[in-house]
């Protein structure tokens, strides 16, 4: 794996575009109608961006997978953050629809402890190569990543399948977070 730049981010958006373009937790959090696709490439560029300020962003060594790694404790407020939250609001999701995203960002964020979280935001392999071992290479290397920075390893998933992969990884659900009909399982791993 190797660590991406600004200059890979268009890769990076390519890669989490095709893994995600079907998840109906990001297309909730998107504006519909015309333009959804053009919207779930804004929010991943900002998730992007947010991730080159307060993370690390990773690519497969084969370039068919990405993960953005956040460090929730070296978040900043700036005037370009707060312009990016901005566009995010008005934009890419909309005034209900960032509130909702908000509301679940805030109660994960509860759950997390305040220092030593190596967070797994967004973690992608394009879908043609999808059950090939690239996301797995990838995982196997962030875990490795992880023991170097003496942190734990924290992420959510929603989707039973995505579940049972962390699971072959070590993490654990440590939190069950209810949020509307839906049921995130918090997961760790020590």
């Amino acid at each position: 794996m190797r660590t991406a730049t600004r200059a890979d981010k268009n890769l990076v958006i390519d890669i989490l575009y095709s893994a995600y373009a079907a998840n109906d937790t990001l297309l909730e959090t998107i504006r519909s109608g015309s333009g959804t696709g053009k919207r779930l490439r804004m929010l991943l560029d900002y998730a992007c961006e947010h991730t080159f300020d307060t993370g690390k962003i990773y690519i497969s060594g084969n370039g068919l997978s990405a993960a953005l790694i956040l460090f929730p404790e070296t978040r900043t407020i700036s005037l370009n953050s707060l312009l990016r939250d901005l566009k995010m609001l008005c934009c890419i999701a909309g005034w209900k629809k960032a509130m909702r995203a908000l509301s679940r960002e805030k109660a994960i964020r509860k759950l997390l402890p305040h220092n030593g979280v190596y967070y797994i935001w967004f973690i992608g392999t394009i879908s043609a190569a999808q059950g090939k071992g690239s996301g797995t290479r990838l995982m196997q290397d962030l875990i490795a990543d992880c023991r170097t920075t003496n942190r734990t390893m924290y992420l959510e998933a929603r989707i039973p399948e995505n579940v049972e992969w962390y699971r072959q990884f070590g993490f654990h659900t440590y939190h069950e977070l209810c949020l509307g009909n839906r049921v995130w399982h918090c997961m760790k791993r020590s």
